[in-house]
């Protein structure tokens, strides 16, 4: 006599289809929030001014406890490195009352001071967010000699993604004299509005 599972009951394929559905659901949201830019406005052209040694300036601005900006540090290692020191990188990093310590104490601080050419300064009062009108962790600012943008956007294909970018490498082949067709790029980071 041959021996036949018995068929699964209704609740079983009920519970089966629910968590599926809940599994699919779930990976949309992560998948549409990777890929959810933040708030880029246009730069403020008039309070830029040229860059007193003569080179490309790239301005950086960070929400110390942002974790999507961990792969802009990342990807702002690279850029350094690729540029051989002779691009002025600044970090800027908004500071805020409510931080649970002092910005110069942040993980984020610290990868972004290691990198050699980069100089790390905090935006106490938000002054500087407001000159530049940066909006979004990871807001990246890339002026010529002169002070004219060259590149206004984010360095980073999605959120926390770590590798190489569309943005990096615009701003890269910039610095190296050719043309990219590329001068803005999506911002994937936390709002630099967060106090």
């Amino acid at each position: 006599m041959i021996e036949t599972s018995p068929r699964p009951s209704w609740q079983v394929i009920l519970g089966v289809a629910i968590w599926l559905i809940a599994v699919v659901a779930g990976y949309c949201w992560m998948t549409s929030y990777s890929y959810e830019a933040g708030k880029l406005t246009p730069a403020a052209q008039a309070a830029i001014a040229p860059s007193s040694e003569g080179k490309p300036v790239l301005f950086v601005f960070l929400h110390p406890e942002c974790p999507c900006s961990n792969a802009t540090v990342d990807e702002l290692r690279r850029i350094s490195e690729e540029c051989g020191g002779k691009l002025g990188i600044t970090a800027i990093f908004a500071s805020y009352p409510t931080l649970p310590g002092p910005v110069t104490q942040s993980d984020l601080w610290q990868m972004a001071a290691r990198i050699p050419g980069v100089t790390v300064l905090k935006d106490e009062d938000g002054s500087m967010r407001q000159r530049f009108h940066a909006a979004t962790s990871g807001e990246c600012l890339l002026l010529d000699h002169a002070g004219s943008i060259l590149f206004h956007g984010g360095i980073t294909s999605s959120r926390g993604h770590f590798g190489s970018s569309a943005g990096g490498d615009a701003i890269i082949a910039f610095y190296h004299g050719k043309t990219s067709p590329l001068q803005t790029a999506p911002v994937f980071g936390c709002t630099l509005d967060n106090h």
